[in-house]
């Protein structure tokens, strides 16, 4: 995760010199704030074996594994008229 972080924010800091060049450093220095806040929590959700445990089970709870084909016959339901 430390990886991804770090490639992340040298292609925002790289951004950001172009941005600084062109006058809009401001949004850049906002953006690599919420990239940092963004990373930290990620790292803070995958960082306990449990809460990952128990996230997974929850969204296996609220899982729909035939939505896509549900979805799909709706769609096809609606364009033929019903």
């Amino acid at each position: 995760m430390a990886n991804l972080a770090a490639w992340v924010m040298a292609l925002v800091e790289t951004a950001g010199g172009v941005a600084l060049i062109l006058g809009v450093a401001l949004p850049i220095v906002a953006l690599m704030l919420a990239i940092d806040m963004v990373v930290a929590r990620i790292e803070w959700l995958l960082s306990d074996d449990r809460r990952l445990r128990s996230m997974g089970e929850r969204a296996r709870a609220w899982s729909r594994p035939d939505a896509a084909n549900a979805l799909a016959r709706t769609v096809l339901a609606a364009g033929d008229g019903g």
